[in-house]
């Protein structure tokens, strides 16, 4: 990302016209969810971000609260061109330390996981075995 402390996003654009024609940056991400006037929604939001705004990581409390429901596991699960399963879990640890490895979380995901991939045993162990 182009750019310096206290120069984040439109700023950046302003300090620099010329960017939209010159500089083509490639950054993929699956977004799960979005929040809405204070309310978090796990689908996708009525219109993408801005190119060139800034990414950051969610803060711990951001995680826990939006992993109270585990409606997003089925996006990442469906994810075809990249390594789902992989993503959930790396998820998962996120968001079991953010929640302070909550017991109570952990048989959730464990139980929503089973659910979803009832008919895939083997998929299904796999990302159980990588969220420890």
């Amino acid at each position: 990302m182009r750019g310096r402390v206290g120069v984040r996003d439109e700023a950046i654009f302003r300090e620099n016209p010329d960017l939209r024609a010159v500089l083509r940056t490639e950054f993929s991400a699956l977004i799960v969810g979005f929040c809405e006037a204070g309310e978090l929604r796990q689908y996708l939001p009525p219109k993408p971000p801005p190119l060139h705004w800034s990414v950051r990581e969610c803060h711990a409390a951001d995680l826990a609260r939006f992993s109270n429901r585990l409606d997003y596991f089925r996006t990442v699960l469906a994810l075809a061109d990249a390594p789902a399963d992989e993503l959930l879990a790396a998820n998962l640890r996120i968001v079991k330390s953010a929640r302070s490895f909550d017991l109570d979380f952990s048989l959730r995901a464990g139980r929503e996981l089973a659910r979803l991939l009832k008919t895939d045993y083997d998929r299904l162990s796999a990302i159980l075995r990588r969220m420890e």
